[in-house]
């Protein structure tokens, strides 16, 4: 009986017609299969340079141990004691580089003429809480901390003539002391009896030289108090007559002037009633060669002003609630210095939680097979890589500034997210493999994935620092990125040879804690563990992942997830929106700085905003300044600028003003009949105008003059407000550039600046930098995730996963209380780079498994079953290593601790939910070639 001939038969008819299976020709690749061979092979060199360098050291574990360790203590302590600099100036900190701000400043600071004393000083503030400060007992707090100035050695050598008088010059003092000669009490004492004396001395408009007295300046919250153009007729009478009087030696003095019916009538309009504080500045000469000894006498007077606040918030008898506060030049960045010292006993606290919690996790029921000292090693690479940054950055000659000082934090919480990912991979090899053999396993599998993460957070923090214009946020990526590399490197070459020593200790049969030990007793399987063995060992973690994946596969959960995720994306850009610009510099010093204290004073108890940071100087250069048309768009300028919204008053003492009125007064034929520059050397030459405008001048050699300065104050200008100062710098730069002398340029022949413009200018570009550098993050992230992904959808879900967990950060920033300033910039840099890891791990590791037999949801399941629980680790141990500074308030850790925790939840939580349920519906690519090994 014949068999049944199918139809593929040779006997069947059709069988000539069509080809047989073996000769069917090969089916031709698809784009995507095209694309996945072409970041496999791309990848296939960089996998064989990590599997080298690691077999390199599993095979010579104690020689990569010790030289690794070696070299980078070696170039730690190279660097630090060479090109070591520590920069904690704000003013050099968040100056943006290259701009037209920073070109004026390096003009106005640099020798343009101007021959201004160097001095450092001492600022002091007495307040009764609130209430008035026009007493007896208010005025000799005044007296005493100048006494506690004038009582140190320093500044009686400094200071003090040879005839016992103090140097007025040298040494200047602006307090209401200044009423009562020599600002000495014994002076205080003899002439006042009384709270009344008190407020009738001080309600004078000049002082015992004759200088007119700006109150704000000397006196908080003065009552009344009258405006400059009040005062302008008083001032121009004052200056005038005792200028004409002077010319023609006749000496105006203080008390002459008082007797005048017009002022006796403007003494008693304005008589003052209630101050709030007392503002005192306490200025000595500055040299480089007494800048030891100048900051030893600010600290040692800073002690006894506090010893002075102690006491009097232990007086009983202090029923008025007086008290002093104080800063001094060199305070800021000793405390922000201090701020670091007090808290570096978090650096230990976080590695020793971190070792804690490595140790648990890699810890086992088995005494011979528990990891728990693989912990340690795990922290230590981390260790041994920052202090290796560290070392090139200071041989480089990059400052360490207190955001640099974070690094250690933020390296320990990333640093040991891919040691997680390289130990999960391993614990899948078969332990009674060779452990060079294990390790080429293991980073065959994990070398794309950790080298991938690790690219995306450095191309990050390169961009970062390539495009921000601020010195500090650019310093800080440029340390970030470092330490980032050099963690990788220490990953493959420092933890791997820990492991292989760590393997070895296994197979000896030793304990884990106690190594120097052996087990003698076989009770326990030691060695003989199969691979399928210990694939059969389930842990509780691994359970955990089987029953979540099984409930977010579910299509109700899918669709909830996708749901969850939008409105979550949506509640973060509506919070987003409504996120401020603005930082307050001073909390970034500790709580019980005695700088804060001082600035809540100033801030509650004077009028002053910005006293200091918003001085600026009007400068009018290179132009015919006798021209009287010239002068009329000088006097022009000055009037626009003064009657913005950022400035109270014009300013207290102006050149032109007072030499226009000189003239007028002066009725001297021959003097109305000289030129200009006769008229100025005449005017230049005179008291008080020689002492007020001498150093604001600037003549060439045939007596014209080439450049002059106005000082004044940006009062109304908030110095926690930096949407009102980034309004100002804006405003005064319109009105300098719509200047019709200055032919549209903001440093023409007329301009004004001041220090504060360098950070006012920061608000105005810092969300655009923001923008800039998250737009060229995402740039990078979508064609490294091209590039090294093997399906291009994974691109751009993990850029869409980017750009929303930045929105929700930025929303976390909002209710949390925090704004966009120069400490978040940073937050969200890291940000970009820290988010992708978490989810590239996920796509990298889906689209790694050769298996094409599994389902999508299949393909999940075992990515969340294997790489899902090293993210979750990975996601833990960033956690944990920033959680220690929760417990700072300052502001740059709490800004830390803000973005990393959130980070951490958001990024963990879109990769092990939104991540695998945007995969199931992707269809895996069929790789034309399984060289690589799956997960």
């Amino acid at each position: 009986m014949e068999a049944e001939k199918g139809p593929n038969s040779s006997d069947s008819p059709d069988a000539t017609d069509e080809p047989t299976p073996a000769e069917a020709p090969a089916e031709a690749p698809t784009c995507l299969e095209k694309w996945g061979s072409f970041t496999d092979s791309l990848m296939r060199p960089l996998v064989y340079v990590l599997v080298g360098c690691s077999k390199f050291s599993a095979k010579r574990p104690v020689l990569t141990c010790f030289f690794t360790t070696a070299v980078a203590l070696g170039i730690f302590v190279l660097g630090a004691a060479t090109n070591f600099s520590l920069e904690t100036d704000n003013a050099v900190l968040w100056t943006p580089r290259n701009s037209i701000t920073a070109d004026i400043d390096d003009w106005a600071t640099g020798d343009i003429g101007f021959e201004d004393p160097v001095f450092t000083g001492i600022y002091a503030l007495v307040d009764a809480g609130g209430s008035n400060v026009l007493t007896v007992e208010g005025a000799r707090y005044a007296f005493s901390i100048i006494e506690i100035a004038r009582s140190m050695p320093l500044y009686q050598q400094l200071c003090l003539n040879e005839d016992g008088s103090w140097k007025e010059t040298e040494c200047p003092i602006r307090a209401v002391t200044e009423f009562w000669e020599d600002s000495l009490l014994e002076n205080f004492e003899a002439e006042i009896e009384s709270d009344e004396d008190v407020r009738e001395a001080m309600s004078k408009f000049a002082y015992h030289d004759g200088s007119l007295v700006n109150r704000l300046t000397v006196i908080g919250k003065p009552d009344p108090n009258p405006t400059l153009k009040e005062l302008s007729s008083l001032i121009e009478l004052a200056q005038s007559r005792m200028a004409v009087n002077n010319n023609n030696n006749n000496i105006t003095s203080q008390e002459s002037l008082m007797e005048n019916p017009f002022v006796q009538a403007m003494l008693q309009k304005y008589k003052l009633n209630t101050a709030e504080s007392f503002i005192i500045q306490i200025r000595l000469p500055y040299s480089d060669e007494l800048s030891d000894e100048l900051n030893k006498f600010q600290n040692d007077f800073v002690d006894k002003v506090l010893k002075l606040k102690e006491d009097l918030a232990q007086d009983p008898e202090n029923t008025y609630g007086y008290d002093v506060t104080l800063t001094c030049d060199y305070s800021g960045a000793a405390e922000l210095t201090r701020g670091l010292r007090d808290d570096a006993y978090l650096v230990y606290v976080a590695f020793l939680v971190m070792v804690l919690f490595c140790s648990a996790i890699l810890s086992k029921p088995d005494r011979v097979k528990s990891q728990s000292l693989l912990g340690v090693g795990a922290v230590a690479a981390v260790f041994i890589s920052v202090a290796l940054g560290y070392g090139i950055m200071f041989c480089v000659g990059i400052p360490l500034t207190t955001l640099s000082a974070l690094l250690p934090f933020i390296l320990l919480g990333i640093g040991v997210d891919n040691l997680f990912i390289i130990t999960g991979c391993l614990e899948r090899t078969d332990p009674n493999e060779d452990i060079t053999k294990r390790i080429e396993l293991a980073m065959e599998e994990a070398g794309t994935s950790i080298t991938v993460s690790s690219t995306t957070t450095i191309v990050a923090y390169v961009l970062g620092s390539a495009f921000s214009s601020m010195p500090g946020v650019a310093w800080f990526c440029v340390y970030a990125s470092t330490m980032i590399f050099t963690n990788f490197l220490y990953q493959i070459t420092f933890f791997v040879a820990v492991y292989s020593i760590d393997d070895r200790r296994i197979k000896a049969n030793r304990y884990d804690v106690f190594f120097c030990c052996k087990r003698n007793t076989e009770s326990e399987e030691t060695n003989n563990e199969s691979m399928d063995d210990n694939k059969k060992n389930t842990t509780f973690s691994s359970k955990l992942l089987d029953k979540y994946s099984d409930i977010l596969l579910m299509p109700k959960c899918k669709a909830a997830i996708l749901v969850f995720f939008a409105a979550l994306l949506g509640v973060g850009i509506f919070f987003a929106e409504k996120i401020e610009v603005q930082i307050n510099f001073f909390d970034l010093f500790p709580d019980d700085s005695y700088v804060k204290d001082y600035v809540v004073s100033i801030d509650e108890y004077t009028d002053v905003m910005g006293l200091n940071s918003n001085a600026a100087y009007f400068y009018f250069r290179d132009e015919d300044f006798g021209d009287p048309e010239v002068q009329n768009q000088m006097t022009q300028y000055v009037d626009e600028i003064t009657e913005t919204p950022y400035v109270n008053d014009g300013p207290f003492t102006f050149w032109l003003r007072d030499f226009n009125g000189f003239i007028r007064l002066n009725d001297n034929e021959t003097f109305q009949n000289a030129t200009f520059n006769e008229q100025l050397d005449i005017f230049l030459n005179t008291s008080p105008f020689r002492e007020l405008y001498s150093s604001d001048i600037v003549l060439d050699e045939d007596g014209n003059m080439v450049l002059s300065r106005v000082p004044f104050i940006y009062d109304r200008v908030d110095a926690k407000s930096s949407a009102m100062q980034s309004d100002a710098y804006l405003t005064q730069l319109d009105i300098t550039v719509n200047q019709e002398i200055n032919n549209g340029s903001p440093f023409g022949s007329f301009f004004n600046h001041g220090k504060g413009f360098l950070l006012w200018q920061t608000w105005h570009i810092l969300l655009k930098e923001i923008i800039h550098t998250l737009l060229l993050g995402l740039l990078s992230v979508f064609l490294v995730s091209m590039v090294f992904v093997k399906h291009p959808v994974c691109a751009i879900i993990l850029t869409g996963v980017v750009t929303a967990v930045f929105f929700e950060v930025v929303a976390v920033y909002h209710l949390t209380g925090l704004a966009i300033h120069q400490l978040t910039a940073i937050g969200l840099i890291t940000c970009i780079g820290l988010v992708v890891d978490f989810s590239i791990h996920i796509c990298i590791a889906y689209f790694e498994i050769r298996d094409d037999s599994l389902t999508q949801n299949e393909r999940v399941k075992r990515v969340l079953m294997t790489m899902g629980k090293s993210v979750t680790f990975g996601g833990l141990t960033t956690f944990l290593g920033i959680v220690p500074l929760g417990f700072n308030s300052v502001l740059t850790f709490k800004v830390i601790f803000v973005t990393f925790v959130s980070i951490t939840v958001l990024g963990v939580a879109h990769a092990l939910m939104l991540v695998p349920v945007l995969l199931s519906f992707i269809k895996p690519v069929k790789m034309l070639n399984k060289g690589t090994t799956e997960v």
